[in-house]
């Protein structure tokens, strides 16, 4: 499968461990794991950043430091 056919997501979650198993799971399942971030300052200044290539798919953790997914949201 082509890269630009596959669903790109970013992550945000403070335990790095939970990064280590989304890459996994992301590359078992033919997914574009694109960023992973650790609170959800960080992420939303990623997607700033990148803001013309946006992700089709962002998850994130309920509690996390900085931002939490509820104020990232």
């Amino acid at each position: 499968m082509d890269t630009k056919d596959r669903c790109t997501i970013v992550y945000a979650d403070d335990a790095m461990i939970h990064h280590v198993l989304m890459r996994a799971m992301a590359q078992s399942h033919l997914l574009d794991l694109v960023y992973c971030a650790s609170n959800g300052r960080e992420l939303i200044d990623y997607l700033h950043e990148n803001e013309h290539e946006l992700p089709e798919i962002c998850i994130l953790d309920l509690h996390m430091p900085v931002l939490n997914g509820i104020e990232t949201a």
